[in-house]
């Protein structure tokens, strides 16, 4: 999605709230004639319309805000996804990638509640600054920002 935001000129990208869909999606299949099949601009589009539903739902109320990709997962989780998932190819790290979590040094920071959360066989994050008495409204709050930064599979 971020290369199609290229596209935006400054004033555009000021407020995405009110881009139109449309125009922005046709200027990016203009700027990259052939490259990208119709259905893969369709994937953008919808994603795009998604992302910035989300963000709309977002800005007016953080707090009881639900990405709309949540019953999506739900129905994966249920096993209710009639859609076949494509297999992605494995993708190599090159030189403009963030550095791994095995290249960074690790660093005890006393008095911070520290969660390592494995994510992948390779990657794990960590959440610090938790407040050792996190309430369920707090952390699903949290929870609500992370689901906000997936991006749909």
């Amino acid at each position: 999605m971020a290369k199609v935001l290229a596209v935006l000129s400054d004033d555009e990208a000021e407020d995405v709230t009110n881009l139109d869909i449309d125009h922005v999606m046709g200027r990016f299949d203009n700027l990259n004639p052939h490259q990208y099949t119709p259905d893969s601009l369709q994937t953008y589009r919808s994603r795009l319309k998604t992302a910035l539903e989300d963000f709309r739902s977002y800005s007016e109320n953080p707090v009881s805000f639900r990405p709309s990709g949540q019953s999506r997962m739900r129905q994966k989780a249920n096993g209710n996804n009639a859609k076949p998932q494509k297999s992605k190819a494995p993708t190599t790290q090159t030189s403009a990638s963030p550095p791994t979590t095995s290249s960074l040094p690790m660093v005890d920071l006393p008095n911070v509640n520290q969660l390592p959360v494995q994510l992948r066989q390779n990657l794990t994050v960590r959440i610090f600054g938790l407040p050792f008495d996190l309430t369920m409204q707090e952390a699903q709050k949290i929870a609500n920002i992370v689901l906000a930064h997936a991006s749909p599979e």
